[in-house]
């Protein structure tokens, strides 16, 4: 299983989270899946921010670094890696998202 989501204050709350890597290596390329259940409804351009102490891009990268999504849910969101901040953020651009839904699953595969 994946790691808990730690803390949220923008959201408020999950009701249930998890991230889970494809790899646990350090400085390698690295998968991330995103899935959590919202305790209050997300609308559009609110974002979610994970903070990912450790990580890192490519140095020749923008900051931030854009990033494509899959998953099931992939397209409700854009997503960025803020290379400076390392955290990653996923902007809401899809239908608004409400509270105890059926959980919701973005990928950021390895190759983004």
């Amino acid at each position: 299983g994946g790691q808990p989501i730690a803390t949220s204050p923008a959201v408020g709350v999950f009701l249930s989270s998890s991230l889970d890597f494809s790899r646990r290596v350090a400085a390698a390329a690295v998968g991330i899946t995103a899935n959590f259940t919202l305790g209050r409804n997300l609308t559009l351009h609110e974002t979610i921010t994970f903070t990912l102490p450790g990580f890192a891009a490519p140095t020749s990268s923008p900051d931030p670094l854009p990033l494509e999504l899959e998953g099931a849910d992939a397209s409700l969101f854009s997503a960025e890696f803020s290379v400076s901040g390392t955290t990653l953020t996923l902007n809401l651009t899809g239908a608004g998202i409400q509270p105890g839904e059926t959980p919701v699953s973005v990928v950021v595969p390895s190759s983004a």
